[in-house]
């Protein structure tokens, strides 16, 4: 994941398109493969404006608490739980709203999105 966010944060910082919000979503069954962590790489994408979310997959306190600890972060950002794959459409739905509605000024009238 810290190469993700690494990888990601490059291509953010040289896209010629001009954006007032980068989002970047990752999606895991398990921790960083590097001893490291994440950290590094996500406070130095924190610090140049990017929001990480996270989308955990399988049902694992552990590592929901990971994701929630050392890889998301930034305006608006949140980690979401997938518990069986089955539901990765439904749960990918509901990421995009959250992800447009962080993006809404705060003034735009928010209905509940069930």
């Amino acid at each position: 994941m810290s190469e993700a966010i690494a990888f990601a944060s490059l291509l953010l910082t040289s896209s010629p398109h001009a954006t007032e919000r980068a989002v970047m979503n990752i999606c895991a069954n398990g921790t960083d493969n590097f001893a490291s962590g994440t950290e590094s790489s996500r406070d130095a994408a924190l610090a140049q404006g990017f929001t990480i979310n996270g989308l955990v997959l399988g049902q694992d306190a552990k590592l929901s608490q990971y994701f929630r600890s050392s890889v998301i972060g930034g305006r608006g950002a949140f980690a979401m739980d997938i518990s069986d794959a089955k539901y990765a459409g439904e749960f990918m739905t509901r990421k995009l709203v959250r992800d447009l509605l962080a993006s809404a000024p705060a003034d735009a009238p928010r209905n509940r999105i069930e």
